[in-house]
């Protein structure tokens, strides 16, 4: 009794590395490695709220065994040496991928590093601290309109030839033209 009671405690708790996950399923699954003959598809992968990610082939994890048995595992913490940020400090967060992107709050500011383009969906968006100005897409365009640069327009054949200057080509979209003409 003392000695299966003794193995249940041991075997309560193991480190293991992922295999493949599976996000499509309503809570994650991962196929694990605890040791060189222990294979475990379908192991219940347990996330914070609010923040979910699916882990590189290789990430190590820890791994509850229910009761000691280890039929009834569940991966309860997974990290990646290879791709975590290092040495940030007390009171710093970040969350990264694989490819490097990353959002890091560190002592009073926000970096966001993005190996590609950043894309925001909202209503507005507010720049600045107390009493931001809103940042409206009419306005940006309004400024742009009125701002000039010195352009050399010369004749060609007769025809007047197109600026080569990217800011008039911008205000000569029909987009822009008819953005610029509402927030008048």
């Amino acid at each position: 009794m003392w000695n299966d009671i003794y193995d249940r405690i041991q075997s309560l708790v193991a480190l293991a590395t992922t295999e493949k996950a599976d996000d499509s399923t309503q809570l994650q699954t991962v196929k694990i490695k605890a040791d060189e003959d222990e294979l475990a598809e379908g192991v219940v992968r347990l996330q914070n709220w609010g923040l979910s990610s699916v882990p590189p082939t290789g990430s190590e994890a820890v791994v509850l065994y229910e009761g000691g048995r280890r039929d009834s595992p569940v991966v309860v913490a997974v990290d990646n040496a290879t791709n975590r940020k290092k040495d940030l400090a007390e009171g710093d967060v970040t969350v990264y991928d694989d490819k490097d992107n990353f959002i890091l709050l560190e002592n009073g500011k926000i970096t966001v590093n993005a190996n590609g383009d950043v894309e925001i969906a909202a209503d507005s968006i507010r720049l600045g601290g107390t009493g931001a100005k809103k940042l409206v897409v009419e306005d940006v365009l309004a400024t742009l309109a009125a701002h000039t640069h010195p352009v050399t327009v010369g004749v060609l054949s007769g025809t007047a030839a197109a600026s080569t200057d990217p800011a008039m080509a911008i205000l000569d979209s029909p987009i822009n033209k008819t953005s610029i003409t509402e927030a008048e």
